[in-house]
């Protein structure tokens, strides 16, 4: 579920995609994340899609289809100030 507005979804917005990954990230610091994990695991139990200025890194694989807001959020991305905006 989209914790704030991204190029994935808009606040709210639940996305489908699936994790596979052997890795685990070992945060130093304070993390702003796009998602909360519904189901399985991300970058963290309940949280993926690590978000860093105008970056977003998630071991979430999603189909650009799958995701009703991908294309507008590609030609009109959130302001930064909506994307630093997040329910945690």
């Amino acid at each position: 579920q989209a914790a704030c507005d991204s190029l994935l979804a808009g606040r709210g917005e639940v996305i489908r995609g699936h994790v596979f990954h052997h890795s685990k990230a070992r945060l130093t610091g304070k993390a702003d994340f796009a998602f909360k994990t519904l189901r399985g695991s991300g970058i963290t139990e309940d949280r993926d899609g690590m978000i860093r200025e105008n970056v977003l890194a998630s071991y979430m694989h999603v189909h650009p289809l799958g995701c009703k807001g991908f294309i507008d959020g590609l030609i009109n991305p959130p302001p930064d100030s909506e994307i630093k905006k997040q329910d945690q």
